[in-house]
C-alpha cells in the first residue's frame, strides 16, 4: 500500500471524477499520509487552504488512501542563508 511506502513521495499524481491533482509532498507516516502543498509565498492564503482541501480532502481521500493530515508549507521570511555569499 502507498502508505507503507518506505519514504517521502514527490508530486505523487492522483484522480477522481475527472479532477487531476499532485500532491507536492506525502509523507508516509504510520500506515497513513501526511501531504504538503508548497507555494512560494511568504504567507498562507485562504485560496492555498481551499486548494489543499480539494486535493487532499477530496480527490486523495476518494482513491480510499489514508489521509492523516494536510499542510500548506510556504516561505520562511525569517530565514537568511548563512552561505557567505556562496
Amino acid at each position: 500500500m502507498l502508505a507503507d511506502a518506505p519514504r517521502l513521495l514527490f508530486e505523487a499524481t492522483f484522480q477522481a471524477d475527472g479532477v487531476l491533482i499532485r500532491a507536492d509532498l506525502l509523507l508516509p507516516v504510520r500506515g497513513a499520509l501526511r501531504m504538503a502543498k508548497v507555494k512560494s509565498s511568504a504567507s498562507v492564503k485562504e485560496y492555498q487552504r481551499i486548494d489543499a482541501a480539494v486535493q487532499g480532502c477530496w480527490v486523495v481521500k476518494q482513491t480510499g488512501l489514508p489521509l492523516s493530515r494536510i499542510a500548506v508549507a510556504h516561505v520562511g521570511t525569517a530565514f537568511a542563508y548563512p552561505g557567505d555569499g556562496d
